[in-house]
């Protein structure tokens, strides 16, 4: 009982320590912060009326961190006018984020996966292009000298 119990006070001592660590860590500086949320609003109405981004009407962004993916294809389905707008409508009849997370995201595979079950458009994906293919492909893309539009995923 006697070991139990100094058990349970070292688990309750460390628990109090990493809660503390957490809360108390890394404080971002204001001017950070200011510099990440303010927006020219000047510049963001006249990017809004580029042809691209009028299309989407609005930009959903993810509800969690690891919804970076599902969310970008709802964005983008729906500024094809399709029914699969949202992340949920996106993720439905896959077996993937049942649970409305991502546990350790999804790969690109899998992402082009689930957006063939989200659509009836042809889904491609391209890897290891160079800078140069990347803009490239961007070009065809945007001149339409490509068969089917694209979402470009690409390594960092």
């Amino acid at each position: 009982m006697k070991r139990a119990f100094s058990i349970a006070a070292v688990a309750l001592v460390a628990a109090l320590a990493a809660a503390a660590i957490f809360l108390l860590s890394a404080t971002v500086p204001p001017e950070v912060v200011e510099r990440s949320v303010v927006r020219e609003q000047t510049l963001l109405e006249k990017a809004w009326r580029l042809p691209v981004a009028s299309a989407f009407g609005h930009v959903d962004f993810q509800s969690n961190q690891s919804l970076c993916g599902p969310a970008s294809i709802a964005n983008i389905l729906r500024s094809f006018g399709e029914t699969a707008d949202t992340e949920r409508r996106v993720l439905a009849h896959t077996r993937k984020c049942w649970s409305g997370i991502c546990f350790l995201g999804l790969s690109l595979d899998e992402l082009a996966d689930v957006t063939r079950t989200a659509t009836t458009r042809n889904v491609t994906v391209l890897r290891d292009l160079t800078p140069d293919a990347f803009r490239d492909e961007l070009r065809h893309q945007a001149t339409g000298t490509r068969a089917t539009p694209s979402s470009a995923a690409y390594r960092q």
